[in-house]
């Protein structure tokens, strides 16, 4: 009986682990590249998601269509303080923005009695993403939002690794368009504190805040804030990933 070997089979399709260039603080990696990858992370021992409705499997084997309080999913992993996350994804809708990841209108969980309006989205229309944090100076009995996003000029690619990453204890936050290699910064206010929330929706609010829909290749949560060197590397994974399947990312 012999053994036969095949070179290059790809079988990211059925894995069920991925080891992440990052792996301090990881606690959900996911390329949406079958229809059963909806409800998998491929980090282990971490929460499983949930998926909500029934997100349309892309014909190019890659991504889900998902839209607002429709179909989308929920990974499980609660908003903190301390984080990065990461999206591959492309806006589908004639306007409006695709929010690739949100907790808005989840309740904030450390203070008074405000909902969260925490989320990073895609631009339909330009493409461009933007980042909204809410936070308060005065133990919530008021709530603020940090609001900010990255122009990339007439740049109007539509699939976009973006990433958002803020600390507490830095008292700062970043946001990136990886794939046009911009990016920006906005400080918390010296007695700022960021607001926690429920769980990360991938594709969606918990209110109905947005009406647009996009397409969701990849998503990548950490429970820190990672250096830029630390995200390029990420980035560097899923562009080489991406690029193999003749997808630019």
């Amino acid at each position: 009986m012999s053994l036969a070997i095949q070179k290059d089979v790809d079988f990211s399709a059925v894995a069920t682990g991925y080891l992440p260039p990052v792996t301090a603080g990881v606690e959900y990696f996911n390329f949406f590249n079958s229809e059963d990858s909806l409800t998998r992370n491929l980090i282990p021992n971490k929460p499983t998601p949930a998926k909500n409705g029934s997100p349309l499997f892309n014909t190019n084997g890659q991504s889900f269509l998902l839209t607002n309080l429709l179909n989308f999913i929920n990974t499980g992993i609660k908003l903190t303080d301390e984080m990065t996350i990461i999206t591959v994804a492309e806006p589908t809708g004639a306007d409006g923005n695709f929010p690739t990841w949100s907790t808005t209108g989840s309740p904030i969980t450390n203070g008074g009695s405000f909902t969260s309006q925490s989320f990073m989205r895609q631009s339909a229309t330009t493409r461009n993403p933007t980042l909204s944090l809410s936070y308060s100076t005065d133990g919530f009995i008021t709530r603020q939002n940090l609001s900010y996003g990255v122009s990339s000029g007439v740049d109007n690619i539509r699939l976009r690794a973006i990433a958002s990453a803020f600390s507490q204890t830095a008292k700062t936050s970043s946001l990136y368009d990886l794939t046009n290699n911009k990016n920006g910064q906005a400080p918390l206010p010296a007695n700022g504190v960021y607001g926690k929330a429920g769980n990360i929706l991938l594709g969606s609010h918990y209110n109905a805040a947005e009406s647009s829909q996009g397409y969701l290749y990849a998503a990548a949560i950490y429970s820190r804030m990672l250096s830029t060197t630390e995200i390029n590397q990420v980035y560097a994974a899923l562009k080489a990933y991406y690029s193999k399947r003749g997808i630019s990312a």
